[in-house]
């Protein structure tokens, strides 16, 4: 409970002008100095081996010329209840292969045939393509998100690439 009241706390901070400030303005500049954020949850896939629990967050502080946005995941191992992570699922070493598995996935989504035209028709940065541990999974495979930044400019939104489980089978750990 504690931890919660922190977090309600140090989040209202940043979010609300303290009184002192707020009387020497007037309601213009009041108006022009308003914040938001937003934050949702939700399960987007349960089996009995693991929960996916969508997380998303906009935000938009005082001045900015835009907000922001994001989504981020929480895959939880219904029989130790601890979060996964991607180590969890693949073997050592993976993140090479799982790299070119991404980009070979994203050529597909965009419908392009190399990277370089991938860059420049999309405005994706194909060197920054790596897996950031930020995936969803249901019975048909893994949906790694990328936030506005990560890998491409804001106008380009987030990035989603499906990856079924069978373009995974050489870098999945047994059992996975």
């Amino acid at each position: 409970r504690v931890a919660v009241d922190t977090y309600i706390r140090d989040m209202s901070s940043e979010y609300t002008i303290q009184d002192q400030c707020s009387a020497e303005m007037s309601q213009e500049d009041l108006n022009e100095l308003r914040s938001d954020l937003r934050l949702s949850t939700q399960v987007d896939y349960i089996d009995s081996l693991v929960i996916s629990v969508h997380k998303d967050l906009a935000e938009y502080y005082a001045g900015a010329v835009h907000g922001n946005y994001g989504t981020g995941f929480y895959n939880i191992d219904r029989r130790t209840k601890t979060l996964l992570r991607e180590s969890d699922y693949f073997v050592e070493d993976y993140a090479a292969q799982l790299t070119k598995i991404l980009q070979r996935r994203l050529l597909i989504g965009y419908k392009v045939k190399t990277l370089e035209e991938l860059e420049e028709k999309e405005g994706i940065y194909v060197s920054d393509i790596a897996p950031n541990d930020n995936f969803t999974i249901d019975e048909k495979g893994l949906t790694y998100y990328y936030n506005p930044y990560e890998i491409a400019p804001y106008a380009v939104g987030q990035v989603m690439i499906f990856v079924p489980h069978e373009a995974l089978v050489g870098i999945l750990r047994p059992n996975s």
